[in-house]
């Protein structure tokens, strides 16, 4: 019986690595670098630079009010600024769709009077919609290059834990906590 339980414990345990994220085997944040904290308590966000840490609490220095003592009992979330990242490809796909809807519009509008017949130069219609799409992509692409935006990574919390530990019984125990 002992050892079911044993083997099924390391099974879930096992499970659960593939969901543990490359991020969630990261430390804690150092000091001077850029955060945000979500708390459940007033404000419920927190942007800063992590000035120190405490066994009890986090000083956060902030733009807009200074320092900022924040409890570890009360943040839900803590991330990490890893820089800006460019948004070049979001932009070349929103481009490239409304590219190609407006094309698709633009057929369908000069295709649907009486007296035009688009059935018979597809090429036109085929050079519109690789001229109207393929700029409206660039266009897409360029202006996602200049907006760029803070790339944020999740701090592991306690909320899991796995320990691995000899067996008195011979063998090794494996332990998993969750804290949801």
């Amino acid at each position: 019986m002992v050892r079911i339980r044993s083997i099924c414990t390391a099974a879930l345990a096992l499970a659960v690595i593939p969901f543990i994220t490359p991020s969630a085997l990261g430390q804690e944040p150092a000091v001077g670098e850029r955060i945000r904290v979500r708390t459940t308590s007033e404000p419920s966000q927190v942007v800063g630079v992590l000035e120190t840490r405490q066994p009890d609490y986090l000083v956060v220095q902030t733009t807009e009010s200074g320092p900022m003592n924040i409890a570890w009992a009360d943040i839900s979330r803590l991330q990490v600024s890893r820089g800006t990242k460019s948004n070049a490809g979001k932009g070349a796909l929103i481009g490239a769709g409304l590219g190609l809807a407006g094309t698709t519009a633009l057929v369908i509008g000069g295709c649907a009077g009486d007296d035009t017949d688009c059935g018979e130069d597809g090429g036109f219609i085929f050079a519109a919609y690789l001229l109207f799409t393929g700029g409206a992509a660039l266009v897409g692409t360029f202006i996602g290059a200049i907006v760029r935006t803070e790339r944020w990574v999740d701090v592991p919390g306690d909320r899991w834990q796995i320990e691995v530990a000899p067996d008195p019984n011979g063998g090794v125990a494996v332990g998993l906590n969750l804290r949801l």
